[in-house]
């Protein structure tokens, strides 16, 4: 697993999607680092939101439903 600007991104499409699998209405995108799970459209995704976009964090963006366990 990789994590670029907060957000991890899986090399595996399979990785990815036993992550999303963990969170109804999540859905992998595809990129060229790898695959990323996106927690619900127009969402945030799956990384540590404390390096992410602190804008996000200041407009409550990153809520307790969105964060998901990576192991």
């Amino acid at each position: 697993m990789r994590t670029c600007k907060g957000i991890y991104y899986w090399p595996e499409f399979p990785d990815a999607r036993a992550v999303s699998a963990s969170s109804p209405g999540s859905r992998v995108g595809g990129y060229e680092i790898g695959y990323a799970v996106q927690l619900r459209l127009s969402g945030p995704y799956v990384g540590r939101p404390e390096i992410g976009s602190e804008r996000a964090q200041r407009e409550g963006e990153y809520e307790e439903r969105d964060r998901v366990l990576v192991r």
